[in-house]
């Protein structure tokens, strides 16, 4: 058996290079227990910006909140107001969430931190 702090190491790794945002399912699918993923959140070695979605960093910019909030909406989902003026450097009020835009109809579970528009996608 490995000690707790030799697993949380581990982290890293596992989320390195592309994937450096994950979901819970992949986290555990990876043999990452619960405990360690507590661990690392609570020592800084991984965000945890939503719930369910994980990344490799504790201090998210604004491009990694939204592939973490995109990791847990639908498919369908893009970013929208503020946060699209944002990315394109439009000088918007800061807002601490992320806003996407879904088709009408989609069911999107709320999220703590993401703002979801209902709207007619082309």
């Amino acid at each position: 058996m490995t000690d707790l702090y030799d697993e949380a190491a581990a982290l890293p790794n596992i989320l390195r290079g592309k994937a450096r945002h994950a979901r819970y399912r992949e986290l555990r699918n990876a043999a990452i227990t619960p405990s360690r993923l507590r661990w690392a959140v609570a020592k800084g070695r991984l965000g945890r910006p939503f719930r369910d979605a994980y990344a490799l960093d504790s201090e998210l910019d604004l491009l990694d909140l939204i592939r973490a909030a995109l990791l847990v909406l639908p498919t369908d989902a893009v970013v929208a107001h503020y946060t699209a003026a944002a990315l394109y450097g439009f000088g918007v009020a800061v807002s601490g969430a992320v806003h996407v835009a879904v088709p009408a109809g989609v069911v999107v579970p709320r999220r703590q931190g993401v703002v979801t528009h209902e709207t007619v996608l082309p």
